[in-house]
């Protein structure tokens, strides 16, 4: 669904580049978050016996890091 503020000037674009464009940044995304998770959970789970879990809802986000007790 579009809902765009009617505010907003008008502009000329191409969709189908535009698309290609929201389609990188979020592959983009994706990669960097894939990646940024891996060596945390390696680091917490594998390294230091500990659990790294996540919940997540449209805006809010949880991470929750737990370490044993040495």
């Amino acid at each position: 669904m579009r809902d765009y503020d009617r505010s907003l000037p008008r502009v000329t674009v191409n969709r189908g580049e535009l698309n290609q464009v929201w389609t990188n940044l979020l592959d983009n995304a994706i990669d960097a978050l894939g990646l940024g998770l891996a060596t945390a959970r390696r680091i917490v789970v594998d390294r230091h016996n500990g659990s790294l879990t996540v919940t997540s809802k449209a805006g809010d986000t949880t991470f929750l890091v737990r370490l044993p007790l040495t």
